[in-house]
């Protein structure tokens, strides 16, 4: 079985940009939300913007009241569980699909008709890895509209991650600061969420993605067959792997983006999930 296998090494972003791309991308999702096409009756208009309004108002009341007083992780993991257990009751499940999941009417193609994956992506907008870093709430998220889902990041061996906090709130450029250092269960655990998830009809139909990273016990010299496990141990089970090599938060994971350390790395992910 043959996997598509993508590497993670982003740029940083300069810091004027990094502090207000939430906030930047927020208007932007939410100018194409209100903006609709074709000519909708001024009534209906009018309602849709008083009911936006009345919601901006309420978010806006919560937030400062609320979210701003509350660890930021707590209401991260809160948020997630929520979204989990929605997708698991039908008629919940049914009525925020149709509030805020909806797709285009065509996918995306599969690859042999141009598209970027192995089958068709019934979405243009996919969630990356980092929201659902357990791998607890695919079928929540493809509620919520997301073409695919990228879980993880997940490591050869289970880990805590970078001590608490390690998450911080900036309101005033509505921005989250994170070192949160891959926490997660492992590529075990992973592999079993994935494997009950595919073991139904509706996780089945879902785009999956799977992030590896490498165990942060590990040395450097021995980065290849962790990443090797985990791509073993997950692979049957994802749609693509994407291997991670650029989180600030792990010692010396940068050290991989050279090309004599990431090709063998990348060689032995592949080796791995096409086993």
């Amino acid at each position: 079985m043959r996997h598509w296998v993508y590497w993670s090494a982003a740029p940083r972003l300069p810091p004027e940009v990094e502090t207000r791309f939430g906030s930047i991308l927020i208007s932007r999702l939410k100018l194409m939300v209100t903006s609709g096409e074709g000519g909708a009756e001024a009534s209906v208009t009018s309602r849709r913007r008083s009911s936006e309004y009345a919601g901006d108002v309420l978010y806006d009341l919560l937030y400062k009241t609320v979210l701003t007083r509350t660890d930021p992780e707590l209401i991260h993991d809160a948020c997630i569980k929520a979204i989990e257990v929605t997708s698991r009751i039908p008629l919940a499940r049914d009525a925020v699909r149709q509030m805020w999941g909806r797709r285009p009417i065509l996918p995306v193609p599969s690859a042999n008709q141009g598209g970027p994956f192995a089958r068709p992506v019934p979405g243009l907008l996919g969630l990356a890895a980092g929201m659902d870093k357990e791998g607890r709430a695919v079928e929540g998220m493809d509620m919520l509209g997301f073409g695919f889902v990228e879980i993880g990041t997940f490591t050869a061996r289970a880990q805590d991650g970078n001590d608490r906090p390690r998450m911080w709130r900036h309101p005033r450029t509505r921005a989250i600061r994170n070192r949160m250092g891959f926490n997660n269960p492992g590529a075990d655990e992973a592999a079993r969420r994935l494997r009950a998830l595919r073991a139904t009809a509706r996780g089945r139909s879902i785009v999956v993605g799977a992030n590896i990273g490498k165990t942060k016990a590990t040395a450097l010299v021995d980065a290849v067959e962790d990443y090797r496990y985990s791509a073993g141990v997950v692979a049957r089970w994802a749609d693509y792997l994407v291997v991670n090599v650029s989180s600030p938060n792990t010692p010396g994971l940068r050290t991989l983006q050279n090309v004599d350390a990431l090709r063998p790395i990348l060689e032995a992910v592949r080796e791995a999930g096409d086993a």
